[in-house]
């Protein structure tokens, strides 16, 4: 498959270089490349698909081979959300939230999280965030419950594991994302992306590791997610 997108971005098809450029930078089946995939991704980007140029900023964020440039990052965020990536909007809006190479703003933050949950439901998981907070909305935990689910149904693993870790035991997270978001969301953790850390804090605990991922929750929160040190407030429902 991975050859097939190669081979389609080569003849054009900027989707085939998105796609081609995720798998590498993931590791999702192939032996992981960021140089390879930053330039798939940027290909995809000039070429039209904004998610592609979403997945670009992630990579500027840090740790990701390629250097940190929050500044591009940010550019690429507002570019790929104007243009209709919700992945572009929420990420943008992370940025705004705590203040990374622009102004903190978090109810404009929240603007930007509404907009891409509007846009799939897979990114309601951000404003489920920030309504468990009170982050630029007014804070719910029951409304926050209700954007978890919407996104889970979307196969938001990380909204998944929060249902399960928190309200839900019974609730099914898949192993597979699970584990590549896991391995992905370290490395961005480890260069500073708090809400990262909170995530696959919530999905190690979700997955078995009650422990080690608590440990990262507490992490997310002393370095300044308010989301993480809401949920450090919640009562754990799995072993």
């Amino acid at each position: 498959a991975v050859q097939a997108w190669v081979r389609g971005c080569e003849l054009g098809r900027e989707r085939a270089c998105t796609m081609a450029g995720d798998t590498y930078y993931t590791a999702n089946g192939v032996k992981q490349d960021y140089a390879l995939a930053a330039k798939l991704l940027d290909r995809g980007c000039m070429g039209g698909d904004h998610n592609a140029c979403s997945e670009l900023g992630i990579m500027f964020l840090g740790n990701a081979g390629v250097g940190t440039d929050v500044s591009r990052s940010g550019r690429l965020f507002k570019s790929a959300c104007d243009g209709g990536s919700s992945a572009g909007c929420t990420n943008l809006g992370y940025l705004v939230e705590f203040g990374k190479a622009t102004t903190k703003n978090p109810q404009l933050a929240a603007q930007l999280y509404a907009k891409g949950c509007k846009l799939d439901d897979a990114s309601c998981a951000s404003l489920a965030q920030a309504t468990h907070a009170g982050i630029g909305v007014p804070k719910s935990i029951e409304n926050a419950e209700k954007l978890f689910r919407i996104a889970c149904r979307a196969h938001d693993v990380s909204s998944c594991a929060v249902l399960r870790v928190f309200a839900d035991p019974s609730t099914v997270v898949n192993p597979v994302d699970a584990k590549r978001n896991f391995e992905v969301w370290k490395g961005t953790c480890s260069s500073g992306i708090e809400r990262d850390c909170t995530g696959i804090g919530v999905i190690g605990m979700a997955t078995g590791s009650v422990t080690e991922g608590r440990n990262f929750v507490q992490k997310g929160c002393s370095m300044g997610d308010a989301w993480a040190c809401e949920l450090l407030k919640l009562q754990v429902k799995v072993n």
